[in-house]
């Protein structure tokens, strides 16, 4: 399994991470960096310090750089923030996500039929 080295760039320096960790692929170093990042940001809040300017620059065995992180990065991903994982009409057109029963759209259509209210006006 390959090894990638997180380094990061703090507020103040350069922090080079001479230990490493065994991860499958980019798509694991992604996620483990989301994840480190979330971390070390919870971690600054309890110390009031702000850390969403600290970013990642995450490298291989070959000191290639893989991925670049910014840690504010994280904070709006959530968990996978990876484009190619969300459905081209949007996250919402999952299967899970949606109520064939549902009048699609918004849901602001008005009901088949006469109305009592006076407002309406006439679709026809």
């Amino acid at each position: 399994m390959p090894k990638f080295f997180f380094d990061f760039w703090d507020s103040k320096a350069f922090v080079h991470d001479r230990v490493g960790i065994d991860l499958a692929d980019v798509r694991s170093v992604r996620r483990r960096a989301a994840e480190e990042a979330r971390n070390i940001i919870s971690e600054g809040r309890a110390n009031g310090e702000d850390r969403g300017g600290w970013v990642f620059e995450i490298k291989d065995e070959t000191a290639h750089t893989v991925l670049t992180m910014p840690f504010s990065q994280a904070l709006r991903a959530g968990e996978e923030a990876n484009p190619s994982e969300v459905p081209p009409a949007g996250p919402h057109s999952q299967a899970a996500l949606t109520n064939p029963d549902s009048t699609p759209g918004t849901g602001m259509l008005p009901p088949v039929g006469l109305s009592e209210d006076p407002n309406m006006q006439s679709t026809s």
